[in-house]
């Protein structure tokens, strides 16, 4: 398999040939390898835009687990505080044996 560099030239050669092949021009070797440089500099600014997109939307899904995390601790904060507070009037919890309401006459 070809490795990225290999990639990205051989997009940006494709461009150049199809692009002159349309028009119904054959290119000099050098002025080919001119359009091929000139088309792998609009390639990598094409990815370096596509790669700054996705890193936004990475960061956005982080910051929204962030977000969703934060309310799930303060729920479950909240939720612990009313179990302490219900509990709190015996001094034991509703669950233990000595609470007051579970008392066997």
């Amino acid at each position: 398999m070809a490795s990225t560099p290999e990639k990205i030239v051989a997009a940006a050669l494709y461009r150049v040939v199809v692009r002159n092949m349309l028009a119904g021009r054959s290119l000099a070797y050098e002025r080919m390898l001119a359009e091929t440089a000139a088309e792998v500099g609009e390639l990598l600014d094409e990815r370096r835009e596509r790669d700054a997109r996705l890193l936004r939307r990475a960061r956005k899904r982080i910051l929204d687990a962030q977000v969703r995390l934060a309310a799930v601790a303060e729920s479950r904060a909240a939720a612990a505080a009313e179990r302490q507070l219900a509990g709190s009037g015996t001094g034991v919890p509703p669950w233990h044996p000595e609470h007051s309401q579970n008392d066997v006459i």
